[in-house]
């Protein structure tokens, strides 16, 4: 989904946050680990893409967490919202959401 961000200009970022939103929602109620690092994944994507980077991190941290739980192997410098979380000093993930 982040590369269509970029190349199309008709995406709706809005409705892609909403439907990561329902993903997170929906995927922790089942306890599913991978869905939900998934879809945390997409909520940090797109709040990264507004350039809400303290909640970009929060994100992908909580993607990371329920990766681990899942035991998907992922690296912290994976994409630009995890990256956000590894590098709060150059991030801007102490500013504000």
């Amino acid at each position: 989904m982040l590369v269509r961000m970029f190349r199309d200009p008709s995406i709706d970022v809005d409705a892609h946050e909403e439907a990561a939103t329902r993903l997170v929602e929906l995927f922790e109620g089942l306890g599913d680990d991978r869905g939900s690092a998934l879809a945390w994944e997409e909520r940090a994507y797109a709040h990264w893409f507004r350039l809400r980077m303290k909640a970009s991190g929060t994100a992908a941290e909580q993607a990371l967490t329920y990766a681990k739980a899942a035991g998907i192997r992922c690296s912290r410098g994976r994409g630009p919202a995890v990256r956000a979380v590894s590098r709060p000093g150059r991030s801007g993930t102490s500013g504000a959401a």
